[in-house]
């Protein structure tokens, strides 16, 4: 069976304050994910660089030498609901809010994948209920 991976790609493109795109700059960006309480699941801290067009692309939810992760991306219910993402972008001196918005998408593959881990134990359990019954061998 194949596995989705547990992150999530991200892209954004970074302006300073005059609109001026940051390109080629060495960013810092602090991802939190909410649910729709507005309760804080996860967040990351992310340091980047963006490309020629000021735009970062990065995986969250991984481990990695540039990010410090605070809580377990892996743990965050999404079958229970709406949830947002909110990015701050640290412009050189504090953090500001870059963006807010809803995840639409790509969490229902997670979601699809605790279900089918659930589907999978079903599977399991009623083979080995036929198995000691002798309907299978």
């Amino acid at each position: 069976m194949a596995y989705p991976q547990q992150a999530l790609m991200y892209q954004v493109v970074l302006r300073d304050d005059a609109g001026v795109l940051l390109s080629e700059t060495p960013v810092q960006i602090k991802v939190s994910i909410k649910d729709s309480l507005d309760r804080v699941v996860y967040t990351e801290d992310i340091s980047t660089k963006t490309n020629s067009n000021g735009l970062a692309t990065f995986l969250l939810g991984t481990d990695g030498t540039t990010m410090q992760i605070r809580t377990d991306f892996k743990a965050i219910a999404w079958k229970e609901g709406k949830f947002f993402i909110k990015l701050e972008n640290n412009g050189g001196t504090a953090f500001e809010l870059h963006d807010y918005k809803s995840i639409t998408a790509v969490p229902w593959a997670f979601a699809a994948f605790d279900a089918a881990g659930d589907l999978d134990d079903r599977i399991a359990r009623i083979e080995a209920y036929l198995r000691s019954i002798g309907l299978i061998p």
